[in-house]
């Protein structure tokens, strides 16, 4: 059986091929077949609360995974949505429809929210094509938004808060990407570079960054405990690149150089997570993973196209969301399958705990 990441089909790099059916991964009770559309993200906040959001939901869980239920959130239906909770208490949502941006925040995990629309001065007629939400503290967060105008080129917005969503303020970003808000309030902004605000985004400073190698292509990641994850494209293959800085972030450099099995395309960021091995890079190929010192640590029941993994703050308990297509004899019979995954070792070994799946028409 052959499996294909969602990541290589969304940019049209490969087609689904093979045949096979999603397994149970790990052991225990049999993963929840859920309804409605995949998801979109989820992460692990603390060792019992985390979040998964769907274009139709929010869903929560508040014993680590093993159940998901459903909050209703007053934020507008749809594939334009990002969330963020910095705690199993404060959290945001928001969704783009049209020319506006719903956001609503709530302070007692989700029993009731306060929302706010926004309009910035970067639109197309068609919208919002992506949002990147991310808050620091309570009160410190940023949203940003990307407005395609073509394939190849796009419009950032930054929305930027102080008071917990009361109150945001708009500016230009430096491009359209992922930002990611710390705990003293500065605003990194990640995409084929890396910028960062201190003043809400009405200014950016860039951060150089010392790739090694030749680079077709680069996708960067905000930093991660110190280090800033870049996925590489250099010719037929795929690498990930760990840069670490030592002037607070004007410059990255000494990047430690892990090679992937999976082959991404431009504008593909491969999952990076902090783990008690240090930061873990996660392939696209089922069960492979590596740490710093480029050991592959052979995850068991990872399987193929990992998204995002993240973990909680003791680096032992973590989710990861992962999809790929499989096909039938003839190509017939194609489906895609989304998984969310739970660890309790450090990420050496995943069970599945829910799944989607979508006929491909």
């Amino acid at each position: 059986m052959k499996r294909i990441s969602l990541a290589l089909v969304a940019i049209g790099a490969v087609a689904l091929t093979g045949c096979g059916t999603a397994q149970q991964a790990g052991g225990g009770q049999p993963a929840t077949a859920m309804t409605g559309p995949a998801p979109l993200a989820a992460a692990l906040v603390t060792p019992a609360f985390g979040w998964v959001l769907t274009p139709e939901q929010l869903l929560i869980s508040h014993d680590g995974g093993a159940t998901l239920t459903p909050v209703d959130v007053p934020v507008p239906a749809g594939e334009v949505r990002a969330a963020h909770f910095t705690d199993a208490r404060t959290g945001v949502v928001a969704a783009a429809a049209g020319d506006s941006i719903t956001v609503a925040t709530t302070r007692n995990g989700g029993r009731t929210w306060r929302t706010a629309t926004m309009h910035g001065p970067a639109v197309t007629p068609t919208g919002y094509s992506s949002l990147s939400v991310s808050f620091g503290n309570e009160a410190q967060g940023a949203i940003v938004a990307r407005a395609a105008t073509s394939q190849a080129f796009s419009l950032g917005t930054i929305f930027a808060t102080t008071d917990g969503g009361a109150s945001w303020s708009a500016h230009p970003a430096p491009e359209a990407g992922v930002v990611r808000v710390q705990p003293d309030g500065r605003i990194w902004l990640a995409g084929a570079t890396l910028s960062s605000s201190t003043d809400q985004g009405r200014s950016w400073t860039p951060s150089a960054l010392a790739l090694a190698g030749p680079v077709a292509a680069a996708a960067v990641s905000p930093p991660i405990d110190g280090t800033v994850p870049v996925t590489v494209l250099s010719g037929e293959r795929t690498e990930v690149q760990l840069l670490t800085t030592v002037d607070g972030g004007q410059t990255w450099g000494q990047p430690a150089r892990l090679p992937v099995r999976g082959r991404t395309g431009p504008g593909v960021r491969l999952a990076v997570a902090g783990t008690t091995a240090g930061h873990v890079v996660y392939d696209t190929v089922a069960g492979h993973a590596y740490r710093r010192d480029g050991l592959d640590t052979r995850p068991s029941g990872l399987p193929d196209g990992v998204q995002t993994v993240t973990f909680a703050p003791d680096g032992k308990l973590g989710w990861a969301l992962a999809g790929y297509g499989t096909c039938g004899t003839g190509k017939r019979d194609c489906r895609y399958h989304h998984r969310l995954l739970t660890t309790t070792d450090g990420g050496a070994t995943w069970t599945t705990t829910a799944t989607w799946t979508r006929q491909v028409p």
